[in-house]
């Protein structure tokens, strides 16, 4: 079950290898992302320390007036992942032509994932290439 997805990722990148993590989240910050008050356009990825953490995901309170007074609506969550994939997000984060940008949220086994995508940034001639392949589907 999908609660939030970037759909930026479609149109201005091309995506490579895809990873799944679990997210560092609080009791309300888990609330607010199952009623869908979550926003991934401006997220990104990044690797610092041997760990990994997610930028710009925005967050609304679940409950205003109920809301603690800690709550940061755009606070870098810290990403679950094994040692393995943390190397090799490392590896591809190296590499300056690509981004680890978040494709999107969802529940599995009622906890809350990330899918995280290795992307490289299209060209004006790559994305009008990209329009032309779908619309001519649509016309056959």
């Amino acid at each position: 079950m999908s609660l939030a997805q970037n759909n930026r990722t479609t149109r201005e990148y091309s995506t490579g290898e895809k990873f799944q993590a679990g997210l560092e989240l609080f009791g309300h910050e888990v609330k607010s992302i199952k009623t869908g008050l979550a926003n991934l356009s401006s997220s990104r990825v990044i690797v610092r320390g041997g760990e990994v953490y997610i930028i710009g995901l925005k967050l609304q309170p679940y409950q205003i007036k109920n809301t603690p007074k800690t709550f940061e609506q755009d606070r870098t969550i810290k990403l679950l992942l094994r040692k393995k994939e943390i190397v090799q997000l490392y590896k591809i984060e190296e590499d300056k032509k690509v981004q680890l940008i978040p494709t999107h949220l969802y529940l599995k086994n009622n906890l809350v994932k990330i899918e995280v995508a290795a992307c490289k940034k299209l060209n004006k001639h790559d994305k009008r290439e990209k329009i032309k392949i779908r619309d001519l589907g649509r016309a056959e």
